[in-house]
């Protein structure tokens, strides 16, 4: 039996240095989404110093901008989710712009038509549809949180809903053990040409080319596919799947869960001689739970999900019988004595030449026994069992309409075991493996003051 200390993922971004007591700016890839545009009058003249608000709808966390020389402005720090936009200046009519849906990693254009008239005077518009994207040259697809909770995954693996894109299947986990889930292959690229990143965290196992944490589908908001032409930020990767966490609102919401998967309407297979459905029982279970700290100002959020799998599969093998065990091999191959170069007689190696070590092995040989499928004269059951617990929490500070603070920390904890009927064969399936995952995130985003 070997163990296996696998898939140690100590992943920073944007290094909290608690020794030095010092942020430093993370200017790596994220997960924020953008509202860009331009300002203009009726006569299509761009409108300078028009001051903008957007304001997050289940926050209420604002972030304010004038626009610039050229009427121009841009909110490049906004995470997922639904905003208002709001524009005034003197001598204008205001703009409101609302239910403007964001989604991770993208940007939304919103040039402002700014009407002569009064500040008190307004202009709705209600954002029914997502603009046409003009901004960026990314080719994706984006699966929302409600995708995620309502979709059937067994196992509740995020990147599985990754195939609801075209030219995307799964290939399984990676054979290293380092991988937290199945591997995703676009496109007809290498598994080793992805990249995965959660809220911006590079979370790819480079031995495996896989990824070492993979989230709670409760815990994410949204993900999105990047398929090719997207931005140098991006650096690695024929393939980006980035995914954004949850974060707390100024409601509590929170969920508790357990779901259950067992043999009982399972049908036997062509495979299996022994006429026995192989048990399974599969639980998955935990919670989470978002509020405020501080309405409008500090937020929290946490999950936990637990996993505990429990199957047998049947595995035909060919063992040796007793007979040959004791030296008896009638019927195969004739065996030499090596001392003498002659057969031995009957077929029949002498007790007293057989090994110690091969008489002490003898009891860790299954008995064949009972119906196998051709070739074989063992049906067995393997039992197969596994634990995983995995943990996280976001904290989100608005520590002004300029400046914010988010960190989060995810733990997680796998071990398994898969032992065989013979241990002397494909020694690598039997095995216990105890996994340790981790990954980390502290950003702090500054925006020029208005």
């Amino acid at each position: 039996m070997r163990t296996f200390m696998l898939r140690r993922a100590g992943i920073l971004s944007c290094a909290l240095l608690l020794a030095s007591g010092m942020f430093f700016r993370c200017e790596a890839q994220t997960t924020y989404g953008s509202v860009v545009g331009t300002a203009r009058d009726p006569s299509g003249a761009v409108v300078v110093g028009a001051h903008l608000t957007v304001t997050n709808e289940a926050t209420g966390v604002k972030a304010t901008q004038d626009t610039n020389d050229v009427g121009a402005y841009s909110f490049t720090t906004l995470f997922p989710g639904r905003y208002n936009i709001h524009a005034e200046i003197h001598g204008f009519q205001s703009v409101d712009i609302r239910d403007i849906v964001l989604q991770v990693d993208q940007t939304l254009r919103f040039d402002l038509t700014m009407q002569i008239g009064q500040v008190s005077q307004s202009v709705e518009v209600t954002a029914t549809l997502a603009p046409l994207a003009t901004d960026t040259s990314d080719v994706g697809e984006v699966i929302e949180n409600h995708q995620l909770v309502d979709l059937p995954l067994n196992g509740r693996q995020f990147v599985q809903l990754a195939t609801l894109s075209s030219d995307v299947y799964l290939s399984g986990p990676n054979n290293a053990g380092d991988s937290a889930g199945d591997q995703v292959i676009n496109e007809g690229g290498r598994l080793f040409s992805n990249s995965y990143m959660v809220d911006g965290v590079d979370i790819r196992v480079e031995r495996g080319g896989s990824y070492g944490v993979s989230p709670s589908i409760d815990a994410l908001d949204e993900f999105k596919l990047l398929q090719n032409t997207f931005s140098a930020e991006y650096g690695y990767g024929q393939t980006v799947l980035t995914a954004s966490i949850r974060s707390g609102t100024n409601s509590f919401h929170g969920v508790g869960f357990d779901f259950l998967r067992n043999n009982a309407l399972d049908a036997n297979y062509s495979f299996n001689p022994t006429g026995t459905v192989p048990p399974l029982r599969q639980n998955q279970f935990g919670g989470s739970l978002g509020g405020p700290i501080k309405k409008g100002k500090v937020f929290f959020f946490v999950n936990y999900e637990g996993t505990r799998l429990r199957e047998a599969n049947v595995t035909n093998v060919l063992e040796p019988t007793p007979d040959q065990l004791g030296g008896n091999l009638a019927g195969m191959a004739t065996a030499v004595d090596p001392t003498t170069g002659q057969p031995f007689p009957g077929n029949i190696i002498p007790t007293a030449r057989i090994s110690q070590f091969a008489k002490a092995a003898v009891q860790y040989y299954p008995t064949p026994h009972g119906a196998a499928a051709t070739g074989y004269n063992l049906a067995a059951f393997t039992g197969y069992s596994s634990n995983n617990d995995q943990g996280l929490a976001r904290l989100d500070y608005y520590i002004n309409t300029n400046n914010r603070l988010d960190a989060f920390v995810s733990i997680n904890n796998f071990a398994d075991t898969n032992p065989q009927p013979n241990p002397y064969k494909t020694a690598w399936l039997t095995r216990a493996r105890d996994t340790r995952s981790w990954a980390r995130s502290t950003r702090t985003s500054s925006a020029p003051p208005s």
